[in-house]
């Protein structure tokens, strides 16, 4: 699943930290309404609140846990209690076979009473006429056709690699510096410059997003300018200068000066690409920026489709075909300002991408496989790797990217449909 509810989140880390505790009140009625007593269902698992203040969250993998709560009758208030900690959620709504919820950032999450009513919130897009049998295939998403993808040229090759910090002390872990006229800085824990203001990000709904200097808490990315083979301007961060270079030609030491006139020599060693620049699908994925069009996602429960949908990024709506797990939207996609509306892979195994509010994030990557297009998505957290595989196919100007995953009798497969932009 691609994202969570915020509530969903927050009440299935209260009911999973640590066992939960029964209320000592189990002999006494809340006295909440008569409505709320009994089992409600969302996103495939049962919870039940029963008179006496105790409930149970039964999870559709079979597990089973227990909470407390209270009911603030002046205020329509339940109290979620577990574990010593507690949610407040505000009944909007509660009938007999619906109960809406709201939490204090405002968000809301609804439960029903009968797991078969798979209506949808009309705020969550269209919604299907009851199929009970995946759509007809999408023609956006054949692949059958060559791809007419050339090459990127390489149009900085004197300074363009990913650079390995040596002397992590600098704060800085990495810097690339990209083909086409981009650098990519990550930062480590004791960035030495974090007196500097991160640039302000603000929502863009339209246009190319990769065209803008972006800072956040662990990089900085932007355009770079050629002023000589040893010097570079960082858009929105300040200059690079090459301080040497071995007897291979290859840079081994840099000084970034940032625009406070703060300077730094960083120590570096330059990586080996993850493939072939100029053939074979490295050659396809790399050194372009690639742009969301759609995204499909199809759920099988035990053997039986529970839920498609596509996601049409532009338009920043979801189509939702088949739906009988009672679940949003927002379970399967991300989609508003935290939609990643562009990507770009190098050739140095980063890989990019530019969200719609105008924010970035980094990922790592390597061929499971080239020739077969089996790529391998991770990130490293205190020296282990989480990731995993997923499958390429060209077409055109087009690139499919399609995951599964599986678990305690559902699986989910995503197919990805990326446009390459000029």
């Amino acid at each position: 699943m691609k994202k969570l509810n915020y509530l969903w989140t927050l009440l299935f880390a209260v009911v999973m930290s640590v066992g939960l505790a029964a209320c000592d009140e189990d002999d006494e009625n809340v006295n909440a309404p008569q409505e709320l007593y009994g089992t409600w269902y969302y996103y495939g698992d049962a919870i039940t609140f029963n008179p006496d203040g105790t409930g149970t969250w039964a999870y559709s993998d079979g597990e089973r846990e227990t909470y407390s709560y209270s009911y603030d009758a002046g205020n329509g208030v339940l109290i979620i209690s577990a574990y010593g900690e507690t949610e407040q959620l505000r009944i909007v709504s509660l009938t007999s076979d619906t109960l809406v919820l709201e939490d204090s950032y405002g968000d809301t999450m609804t439960l029903r009473r009968n797991i078969s009513d798979g209506d949808l919130d009309p705020d969550y897009g269209e919604q299907g006429g009851g199929e009970t049998a995946p759509p007809a295939g999408d023609e956006d998403f054949d692949m059958s056709a060559p791809s007419d993808l050339l090459p990127v040229a390489d149009l900085y090759p004197e300074i363009s690699g990913k650079y390995q910090v040596s002397n992590t002390e600098s704060g800085i872990s990495s810097i690339e510096m990209m083909g086409n006229g981009h650098y990519l800085l990550r930062k480590a824990p004791t960035y030495y410059s974090k007196k500097m203001n991160a640039a302000k990000k603000e929502a863009l709904t339209k246009g190319i997003y990769h065209d803008t200097s972006i800072e956040t808490e662990d990089l900085i990315y932007g355009c770079f300018t050629k002023l000589s083979d040893m010097q570079y301007e960082l858009d929105g961060f300040g200059t690079l200068q090459v301080a040497r270079r071995d007897a291979q030609n290859v840079v081994v030491d840099i000084v970034l000066t940032d625009y406070t006139g703060t300077s730094i020599e960083l120590n570096v060693n330059l990586e080996e690409t993850v493939g072939e620049l100029m053939t074979g699908n490295t050659a396809l994925l790399c050194g372009r920026f690639w742009q969301l069009v759609k995204d499909q996602c199809t759920v099988w429960v035990n053997d039986k489709l529970g839920f498609n949908g596509i996601y049409y990024a532009e338009e920043d709506r979801v189509s939702v075909l088949v739906n009988d797990i009672m679940a949003s939207p927002d379970y399967f996609f991300d989609f508003g300002d935290e939609t990643t509306m562009e990507a770009f892979f190098s050739p140095f195994g980063t890989a990019v991408f530019f969200n719609r509010d105008g924010s970035a994030g980094v990922s790592l990557w390597r061929w499971g496989n080239e020739s077969e297009g089996t790529i391998y998505m991770y990130d490293v957290y205190e020296g282990t790797e989480e990731g995993g595989n997923s499958q390429l196919a060209f077409s055109e100007d087009r690139m499919t990217i399609t995951s599964s995953y599986s678990y305690n009798g559902q699986s989910e497969s995503y197919v990805t449909l990326c446009k390459a932009l000029d």
